[in-house]
């Protein structure tokens, strides 16, 4: 075997060393990239203190509950550097999207980060105009959005981290259905567990594809009777429609969301029960739970008309917690300064003034604390 030189291998390290964690050493630079490299030419006290603040960020992760919305603020500092690290079950599409409120005018980034193994590697980094990014999490788990404006940055925001079934419902909406058998339940006396979902429904009741995509298999016999495997467009999962009365499609055929591909019924080793669509969802690794992909999650909602950009002093009632959820509030030994960045639906997001951040109930807040 012919060995590489040496000189290439150090030129290899080099351009690894250079490259943000977790991506190949070709991959485009983002648009923070870019500017971090225009600004840190300066090497200027300021310039190197964003820097900080946004990788510290990304190591030190605000734990937030998904779906997620905040209305905040850019106060020109290197505090305005965020993140947040969040949950998303399997089969849920995240979707981040971060809005100027109307009037204000600035640049921020926004990304999206892996957190689920080792050091965070980044996903994707949104196009500064638009500052939105979806990303389909088949089997879900952990990530981190980071938030940074340029330097020197000022104005209020508004920030949303939504989640969304992948695709849409495997029945008909013109039909009354509802799910009553989940996954994990026992099956054959407990000798298996389920790998899917039984959704009940009138015999005869459209099936429909769940999104655009190619069936690649359809199929009679065995437990499942008449089934239907289909590939949606631009995934890497597959979808399965068991115990079938009819099927309407043929193997290599497209389909557009919504179409019709079969009707409910009892065949295979259903037949001695109520007619139902069993739905399954396959990736690479076997069954998933396929609840997250159609189930859907109501959204955050954003509050206003809250008191940003303002300086409290805490009192000896007052709980900083790490995450907008009332548990493992911080001990403050004595009195401190806070300032509030952002607000949620029922706490403020603050920095207190060694530069930590956390959260503190509204109605932990009142008037005779303001400086």
């Amino acid at each position: 075997m012919k060995k590489i030189p040496v000189y290439f291998l150090l030129i290899l390290l080099i351009f690894s060393a250079c490259n943000t964690p977790g991506r190949g050493i070709f991959a485009k630079k983002t648009a923070r990239e870019t500017y971090q490299d225009r600004i840190l030419k300066t090497e200027s006290a300021e310039v190197l203190a964003w820097k900080r603040a946004g990788e510290k960020v990304l190591q030190n992760p605000l734990m937030v509950p998904a779906p997620y919305a905040e209305n905040g603020i850019f106060t020109g500092d290197s505090s305005d550097a965020n993140s947040f690290l969040f949950t998303s079950d399997p089969g849920q599409k995240i979707k981040v999207s971060l809005s100027p409120v109307t009037g204000e005018i600035f640049i921020a980034f926004l990304e999206l980060w892996d957190a689920n193994n080792g050091a965070p590697k980044l996903i994707e980094a949104a196009d500064t105009l638009t500052n939105m990014i979806e990303f389909s999490a088949p089997t879900g788990g952990n990530f981190i959005v980071r938030l940074q404006p340029k330097l020197s940055a000022r104005g209020r925001f508004s920030l949303t981290i939504a989640l969304n079934p992948i695709v849409g419902f495997p029945i008909s909406p013109t039909v009354k259905s509802s799910i009553g058998s989940f996954w994990g339940d026992p099956r054959d006396a407990g000798v298996r567990k389920h790998e899917g979902i039984d959704i009940f429904a009138k015999k005869g009741s459209p099936a429909v594809a769940v999104s655009n995509g190619l069936v690649s298999s359809v199929n009679e016999g065995g437990i499942g009777g008449k089934v239907i495997w289909l590939n949606p467009d631009g995934e890497s999962f597959s979808v399965y429609y068991a115990h079938l009365d009819t099927q309407y499609v043929q193997a290599g055929q497209r389909v557009t969301k919504g179409q019709v591909l079969g009707t409910v019924g009892n065949t295979g080793n259903a037949k001695f029960t109520a007619a139902h669509l069993h739905f399954g969802i396959y990736t690479g690794n076997g069954a998933v739970d396929p609840i997250g992909f159609v189930r859907p999650v109501k959204e955050a909602a954003l509050v206003s008309g809250r008191k940003l950009n303002e300086w409290y002093k805490t009192n000896a009632k007052t709980k900083i917690y790490p995450s907008p959820i009332k548990k493992n509030a911080f001990a403050l030994a004595a009195p401190v300064k806070i300032k509030t960045v952002s607000a949620s639906s029922d706490f403020y997001k603050v920095v207190l003034e060694n530069g930590h951040k956390g959260f503190v109930a509204v109605n932990e807040l009142t008037d005779k604390m303001k400086l």
